[in-house]
């Protein structure tokens, strides 16, 4: 079974489900015991959070998160997952119940990024013509802070070599650009992009 869910941080800094039809009170919906930090990493520091989530199937593509469940009980059940450090598990309530009918073995998680093509081309123009400060989730989940540049002057000045016909081909999917801290290229998936810090 699949379905998209999306997920909202409140003032109060905690995480609810957003489910319209929920028959229980509002508290039901709330993220506790592993499933709010699960949502803080996956959410990349913004208020909300879209996610697909697929119950006992093997997704098509790769998802962002395994959750394999270890045990259940009548509140709940809980989850380990495999791909952030010091996060050891993961409770899900019976909420669950409402949406799948059942508590699944197994539960893909992945992350819906919504792309901001503006910010991607305001940054690939800035990058042709200057120095720019950005930041992006890497592959890991956490998020890695660069200063860089496409711009042939600034890297040959700074000691770095052009890119010379390695088969690289433009790409509508990853940005490319010289990194000034590192020395050398990079390249990010775009919908990773978080920001532009200057």
């Amino acid at each position: 079974m699949k379905t998209v869910m999306l997920f909202n941080r409140l003032s109060s800094n905690r995480w609810y489900a957003n489910i319209d039809d929920y028959p229980g009170d509002f508290e039901d919906l709330e993220m506790i015991w592993g499933a709010d930090e699960l949502l803080d990493r996956l959410s990349c520091g913004e208020d909300y959070v879209k996610v697909s989530i697929i119950a006992d199937e093997i997704p098509s593509f790769p998802p962002n998160i395994k959750l394999t469940k270890y045990k259940e009980d009548e509140t709940g059940a809980y989850y380990t997952q495999d791909f952030y450090d010091n996060l050891s598990s993961v409770y899900i309530c019976n909420v669950t119940k409402f949406v799948f009918g059942y508590f699944p073995d197994t539960i893909y998680l992945t992350k819906i990024i919504e792309l901001n093509m503006e910010m991607i081309e305001t940054l690939k123009e800035r990058l042709k013509n200057g120095v720019v400060e950005f930041t992006y989730t890497k592959k890991d989940g956490s998020e890695r802070t660069a200063r860089g540049t496409t711009k042939v002057d600034i890297i040959t000045e700074d000691g770095g070599n052009l890119p010379k016909g390695t088969g690289y081909t433009p790409s509508d999917t990853v940005t490319r650009y010289y990194d000034l801290n590192s020395n050398g290229w990079r390249s990010f998936t775009n919908a990773n992009l978080v920001r532009i810090d200057n």
